[in-house]
């Protein structure tokens, strides 16, 4: 099972290489070449970690560490001598391109999943019955990050086991302060973890099988001391990432609503007139719509309207694109401009999103799946 498991690795490496290599923004050192090693490889080695753990190898949760430790290692320095030839052929438009961000939008993701896998493994002690339980609670936490941004949306998905977007990525993923960060706290994570391993799983060899000898007092100060500044820079990080929705609507004091039309926005950047402005050719684009379309809208529909792409970008992640969210019946604008560039399009996501079969309120399959291509098309 162990070379079974290796090659399962080196089997997502390498399909990994071939994924990114045609493209010089993936395929080369950057933020999205270090994000997708973590996206691909990081669920991989928390399985792999799982079924190493189970073992219970008697020289406890150091030899595990250092065992997956060197796996990643070797890992690492493959998909970076690839990145670093491919760049040869090509060069990413990333603003932060360089393998700084590789390392660190990357190998902390690798580490946490490992030592967590390893956690999970010895406790349960079996194989099999540790790598399914391994996969459930993957899938369990996926869904439960999934459930967290579905009550909260924007362009911003990112945890702490598997991936960061903090933007639309047209212009790529940047690796902005808070968000390395937070992978600092993913990294620091994973040493809590190790740390705390050490005191737990010691090497029976060394102890004399003896299971009586409490753990080190270093190590237990070490830890805490480790698990308070990882915590810290964990909340830091996403109080600086995604702004709190009662700060939000503290700053956005304008409220204006005319029928369904429910507007918001800044005080000193908008001026009453200019919302009722928007409001208007709202209205208007709505009585259009359901001639075109025979659809009323049946609920209130929320515009924030955001004083620049840069005030957009920090509310939402998006900087390069105004966007609905049918589900929530609610859209983000920039610009007072009459006519409005974007306005009847994303009101029109609105209205069909009356009658979109997924949880998004989207066209799609299964009723989570969008499609995109038809999505835009309607609203077109």
């Amino acid at each position: 099972m162990r070379q079974t498991s290796l090659l399962i690795i080196l089997a997502g490496l390498f399909a990994l290489i071939c994924l990114v290599a045609p493209y010089p923004l993936l395929g080369t050192p950057g933020p999205e070449a270090g994000i997708l090693l973590g996206v691909i490889l990081g669920p991989l080695l928390l399985l792999r970690g799982a079924a190493k753990g189970a073992r219970r190898d008697i020289r406890g949760f150091a030899y595990d560490l250092i065992s997956e430790g060197s796996l990643i290692g070797i890992v690492f320095i493959i998909y970076v001598a690839f990145l670093a030839f491919n760049s040869l052929r090509f060069q990413s438009c990333s603003p932060d391109r360089g393998f700084v961000a590789v390392f660190i939008l990357g190998l902390p993701v690798l580490l946490l999943n490992a030592i967590t896998g390893i956690w999970i493994g010895r406790i349960v002690g079996q194989r099999i019955i540790a790598v399914f339980l391994t996969g459930v609670l993957w899938l369990l936490y996926l869904a439960a990050q999934a459930l967290m941004w579905w009550l909260a949306p924007s362009m911003r998905f990112f945890n702490q086991y598997w991936i960061v977007v903090t933007s639309d990525l047209i212009q790529g993923q940047g690796l902005t302060p808070a968000l390395a960060t937070f992978r600092v706290s993913t990294l620091l994570f994973a040493i809590f973890l190790s740390l705390l391993g050490l005191m737990f799983f010691r090497n029976k060899q060394r102890m004399g099988f003896s299971s009586s000898s409490s753990p080190h007092s270093g190590l237990s100060f070490a830890a805490f001391v480790i698990l308070i500044i990882a915590i810290s820079c964990h909340v830091l990080s996403v109080d600086a990432i995604v702004p709190s929705q009662p700060e939000v609507n503290r700053q956005y004091t304008l409220k204006l609503r005319r029928g369904p039309l429910v507007l918001h926005a800044v005080p000193s950047a908008t001026n009453r007139h200019e919302a009722e402005a928007i409001l208007a050719e709202g209205t208007l684009w709505l009585n259009r719509l359901e001639q075109r379309t025979g659809l009323r809208t049946t609920k209130d529909i929320h515009i924030w309207l955001h004083a620049s792409t840069a005030e957009q970008e920090r509310i939402t992640g998006a900087k390069n694109v105004h966007f609905a969210l049918p589900s929530h019946r609610e859209i983000h604008i920039t610009g007072t401009e009459i006519p409005h560039r974007t306005l009847g399009h994303e009101l029109a996501h609105i209205l069909l999103g009356q009658v979109g079969p997924t949880l998004m309120g989207t066209p799609g399959i299964w009723g989570l799946l969008p499609n995109v291509a038809l999505t835009e098309g309607l609203a077109v």
